[in-house]
Order: C-alpha cells, then structure tokens, then sequence
C-alpha cells in the first residue's frame, strides 16, 4: 500500500505519541535497578546475602547489641495507629527493630559502579516513634562514606538531611508514620536534587545541594529507636522500614525513543 504524504505524517505523529507515552512510563517499565520486599528471594526472610529485583549488589546485614532484628514485616504497624498508608508492597517492606543502646545496619551496593548524573535513585522509609536521641536514617554512599544522609531523629520535630555543605540541616516536614518517598537525582558530578513527600498528605519539599563524590550504594541505620511493644501482638511502634528501591535512567535519555521514531517515518517519507 502507498501511502500518502499526509498519511505518513500522520503515522509519523501517532508513532511519536506512542513512543513518548512509552518513555514517560519507563520510570516505572524500564528501570536500572528495581527490588522490593515482596520480591521472591524474601520469602524466608531478610537474611544476610539475600539479593531480590536487580541492579543492586547482594544486601549485607549486621547488628549491635542482642536486642535487634532485620526483618520482612508490614510497615502499617509502626507507632500503633496503623500508620496509614505505610510503604508496602503485597502487605511486605523491609523492616529492623533495636532497642536502646543496638543497632542495625543495611548495606547494598549499585551494581553499576556508580549513580550517573541525570539518574534517580529512590526509595521508601517510615520510621515509627524513635526513642530520644535515637535515629533511623538512609544513607547515599560512596568510597569516603556517607555522601547524603536522610532520617529522624528521636526527639526532633523534623526530619534532617546531610551532605557536603550541611550537617543534621532541618527539613520542612514534620514527623509522620504514614512513610515519606525520596527521590535523589544527581543534577552534576557534583549536585544533586532531592524530592522528599509525605505519603499520607503529599506535602513535598524539594532540596538540592552539594556531595563530594560518587554515589555508589546504601546503608539503612536503625540506631536504638526501641521497643515498645503494640498490645495484642501487633507489631512494634518503634519499628523502622524501608522498600521499593530503583534507580531511573536519565528522562532525558528515554525522550530520545520518540524523536528517533519521528524522524525515521520522516525520512521514510522522503524516498
């Protein structure tokens, strides 16, 4: 069949339309690293050297202290009040538990050697009430430690984040139990943008700032949060949780599909 000037252009468009709605769900469709806790290699447990989803090295464990736990577990259990809506997938998130004075410590590496600019890393956290001066936190890290850190302190009103230029600085949102999404892009070799929202009002701040260098894993830290126990079995309200860990390829990069399609039905036109 021959088809018309209007007519391939019209194919020309419509491949366009296609192609970009396939890149805008590539976030979520073509990841460059993807894991979560209802991933099969969890289903005995959140043991040292399990590895779910892809992209991340293996996760090594550790504890101090002989009142701590790592652990697969509903993440709407913290605090009592069923911390709505929580961080789950299939009712599962990573979870630790450590009482005053231990701690638990998560480790994991990128399997590419380090987070390129225009990539996102993401992941999920909800902390539940904290013992004073305890803390749960996430850290970005690289080959001199911890390059950003994100988490709760016990006893504060907001969560704090660190990095090259700022040490413990206050965000603008408030403790909340309903879990909070991170999404961290590195902007240059050297900058990054943080979009921080908390999932039970969607309130969103946005950070950037400073690292001193590569980015190439992660630690989750639960420094002593407690214990106090939910009655009836419930769970624990001290509990801290983690999941639904990605990295997106740059936007910019998947945006690139639907011009190249354009442009190929284009010069089909031309012949």
């Amino acid at each position: 069949m021959k088809l018309t000037q209007r007519g391939t252009l019209g194919l020309a468009i419509m491949a366009g339309v296609a192609l970009t709605g396939a890149a805008s769900q590539a976030t979520f469709g073509s990841l460059i690293a993807n894991d979560n806790a209802s991933d099969p290699a969890y289903s005995s447990g959140w043991s040292n050297g399990s590895n779910g989803g892809y992209g991340f090295g293996a996760w090594s464990l550790s504890t101090v202290g002989g009142s701590t736990s790592l652990f697969i577990g509903t993440s709407t259990g913290n605090n009592g009040n069923g911390g709505s809506p929580g961080i789950d997938t299939s009712g599962k998130a990573f979870g630790s538990f450590a009482d005053a004075f231990n701690g638990t410590t998560a480790t994991r590496s990128f399997t590419e050697p380090s987070l390129q600019v225009g990539q996102t890393f993401s992941i999920k956290f909800d902390n539940g009430s904290l013992n004073n001066g305890a803390i749960d936190e996430v850290e970005l890290t690289g080959s001199s430690g911890a390059e950003f850190t994100f988490g709760f302190l016990g006893g504060a009103t907001h969560y704090f984040y660190s990095d090259a230029a700022s040490n413990n600085a206050a965000t603008s949102l408030g403790y909340t139990n309903g879990g909070l999404s991170l999404a961290f892009t590195l902007t240059t070799a050297t900058t990054y943008s943080l979009t921080a929202t908390e999932l039970s009002s969607s309130s969103t701040q946005t950070i950037t700032g400073t690292v001193a260098g590569g980015i190439s894993g992660l630690d989750v830290l639960n420094t002593g949060a407690g214990s106090s126990t939910i009655p009836g079995g419930a769970g624990n309200y001290n509990n801290f949780y983690v999941n639904s860990l990605a990295i997106a390829p740059e936007p910019a990069t998947l945006g690139m599909l639907a011009v190249g399609g354009i442009g190929l039905l284009t010069a089909r036109r031309r012949k």
